[in-house]
């Protein structure tokens, strides 16, 4: 598949169980923070640095959490990723919480080969 500007766009043409890859280096921008794959439809998806956790960077610029992952998005998998400068406060009031991600009640996403950063 070709490349998307932003890995929330990529999430919008993805269907429930594909495999989102990003690409090595830093990915920034508001396209790339405060996903909620389930809210989307999208059930089960994978999203994976295609080159690792020490290569792949998702820089949240301080302007909210990565992804909320709740039941509705099933068992969604992300790997292989750095995921830096969360932050809470940038959030709703009510959701200022999970400043890289968060993990709602009956969620059965699966984290694995992740670093975590302020």
């Amino acid at each position: 598949a070709a490349p998307c500007a932003s890995l929330r766009y990529a999430i919008s043409q993805a269907t429930s169980g594909d495999m989102v890859e990003l690409g090595p280096g830093k990915h920034t921008g508001s396209g790339n923070c405060n996903l909620d794959p389930g809210a989307a439809g999208k059930i089960g998806l994978t999203i994976r640095g295609r080159a690792g956790r020490g290569s792949t960077v998702v820089d949240l610029g301080r302007q909210g959490r990565f992804l909320r992952l709740d039941a509705a998005a099933g068992a969604a998998r992300v790997e292989d990723l750095t995921v830096i400068n969360g932050s809470c406060l940038a959030l709703p009031s009510g959701s200022r919480y999970g400043a890289g991600f968060a993990l709602e009640t009956g969620s059965t996403a699966r984290l694995a080969r992740l670093v975590l950063q302020d």
